[in-house]
């Protein structure tokens, strides 16, 4: 039979033991700095001055003074001096400085897993900060299914903000897919992370697809179009001659006109010569400039002009929105 406890260590009394208060009164000692275990500081490597008894420390790995040799113990200031005990790990002290429990784990006093819910935050791998809450280090995430399938939602507070998915390479943003600044959901590119160009988007209201990477034009046309008022035209550089090209047209505040538009063809020439290959109905080809009263009234009309420009005049009876598109 042993001559203490397996876990407090207390001395158990022994028939005719002499003196039996001592044991008696060392078993309540350590009761007395074991329960409701409370730690003046843990990590203290030098004892204090005018130590206090009942006062209880956490020692580090190398003590010195009174301490000395006694690494990672309990120290203990009693009546009689100091008390040393080993902590066994799953003991559980309150430390005094920073008002936490804390756990020795059988190789330092470390802190307890906080409940799953309402966290600071989430390193794994890695330290969060107050803007990455939750942080990952690691050469894959794998997110899977319970059930039948798996949704990852990026959810934003109101429209102009930003739901979205960025892609950096040495911490410098280069690609960025998602909800930016808008409900119409968009791919955009940067070199630097800093100016950025939309390569494609479609539309949140009518699922539109816009690719202006393959939009070109001068006098403003752009991905979105220009807008182009009943008898007024416009001049487009289509730019280096490239191959196909899309120009569209819509009414105004309406869906893309089913019989408006055309296809045309840049040849690579010096100057570069610009070939209608289709027009829709109501689409008339020309060549030369247009000033908003060359064509046929009811037509939209395109003009591949031997300067290697693209002219398009409205005559449609009802303002337009025009667009150019590279085809490739």
């Amino acid at each position: 039979m042993s001559d203490s406890t397996p876990i407090l260590a207390l001395p158990f009394l022994v028939p005719n033991q002499a003196q039996p208060f001592v044991t008696h009164n060392g078993a309540l000692r350590r009761l007395d700095v074991l329960v409701q275990l409370s730690v003046a500081a843990f990590g203290a490597e030098t004892p204090p001055e005018l130590p206090e008894e009942g006062v209880v420390y956490a020692l580090g790995p190398a003590p010195v003074g009174d301490w000395a040799g006694q690494g990672q113990m309990l120290a203990a200031r009693t009546d009689t001096g100091w008390m040393f005990i080993a902590p066994v790990p799953g003991w559980r002290g309150w430390s005094r400085q920073t008002a936490e429990l804390r756990i020795w784990d059988g190789t330092a006093w470390v802190l307890p897993r906080a409940a799953p819910d309402q966290l600071d935050g989430i390193g794994i791998g890695t330290d969060h900060d107050p803007v990455n809450r939750l942080a990952v280090k690691a050469a894959a995430t794998l997110l899977s299914h319970a059930g039948a399938g798996h949704q990852l939602k990026i959810n934003k507070a109101a429209a102009g903000d930003t739901a979205s998915l960025l892609f950096q390479s040495g911490w410098t943003g280069h690609a960025e897919l998602g909800l930016a600044g808008g409900t119409d959901w968009s791919l955009k590119v940067s070199p630097d992370g800093s100016s950025w160009i939309e390569a494609l988007s479609v539309a949140a209201a009518s699922g539109r697809l816009r690719v202006p990477a393959l939009t070109v034009g001068g006098a403003g046309i752009g991905g979105a179009g220009i807008g182009l008022a009943d008898g007024a035209a416009a001049q487009i550089d289509p730019g280096p001659p490239t191959g196909f090209a899309l120009l569209s047209a819509r009414p105004d505040g309406g869906p893309a006109g089913t019989d408006l538009g055309a296809l045309v063809h840049f040849a690579c020439a010096s100057p570069p010569a610009i070939q209608p290959l289709y027009a829709g109905a109501l689409t008339e080809t020309t060549t030369g400039a247009l000033t908003g009263s060359s064509g046929p009234a009811g037509r939209l009309i395109l003009s591949a002009a031997a300067d290697g420009q693209l002219y398009v005049e409205n005559r449609s009876g009802a303002a337009l929105t025009v667009s150019l598109h590279l085809l490739g």
